[in-house]
């Protein structure tokens, strides 16, 4: 092939690449009051269909991290950029295209297993309806919840809650999960089906895993 034609492909390429950029994180530092860096001057470029594993041990910053990202800590600098939004300016906006399971479980002890899915699909802005009961009972069957969606919260095992948890982030349509440390508390074969599910929910996704388990990652 020509030159020419090389270089007409590989803006072809890094067109589609800059138009598949889901999350970008520029110069990001976080300081607490103490003093203490917690999160100093991050660089990273994410893109849907990715799984992307944040590795390190506790007190790497992962959590801090995901909690920036997120908007419930705020950066001491830095810049980050959400599907084109920006996230000092459009946070409410970006906060109905994201799913979060943090380290702390939020659940409420007297809410079943379905009302706390919907709720949350509520909160991402989708109301109910045939649609969300068919996602509600998808994802639910698919993170072996289903036989407990009457099931009130505070009778769940921690490693079920912890399926609650990332099953709320799911729901709602989220285009960005992310999901600190999800597989805590749950036995061998709850977290490898949870980590082939989570390959199966890629798609035109962007999943944030952080984990201090080499195999996990």
């Amino acid at each position: 092939p020509k030159e020419t034609d090389l270089e007409d492909v590989d803006e072809a390429l890094q067109g589609q690449t800059k138009a598949n950029q889901t999350l970008v994180v520029e110069k990001l530092r976080k300081v607490y009051g103490n003093g203490k860096v917690a999160v100093g001057c991050l660089d990273l470029e994410m893109y849907s269909n990715q799984i992307f594993a944040l590795l390190g041990q506790n007190g790497a910053g992962k959590s801090t991290t995901i909690s920036i990202i997120s908007g419930l800590l705020t950066k001491t600098q830095g810049s980050v950029r959400i599907l084109g939004k920006n996230h000092d300016t459009e946070l409410d906006e970006i906060r109905k295209m994201i799913g979060v399971c943090p380290q702390t479980n939020p659940i409420y002890l007297e809410l079943t297993v379905y009302e706390h899915m919907e709720l949350y699909a509520k909160i991402k802005g989708r109301e109910n309806g045939p649609e969300i009961k068919i996602e509600i009972d998808t994802i639910l069957q698919n993170i072996d919840l289903a036989h407990k969606s009457k099931y009130m919260a505070g009778k769940l095992s921690g490693g079920q809650k912890r399926k609650l948890c990332v099953a709320t982030a799911l729901v709602g349509g989220s285009k960005i999960l992310l999901l600190d440390e999800p597989s805590s508390g749950m036995d061998t074969y709850a977290r490898r089906h949870l980590w082939e599910m989570l390959k199966e929910y890629r798609k035109d996704k962007l999943i944030i895993l952080s984990t201090h388990y080499m195999d996990e990652a």
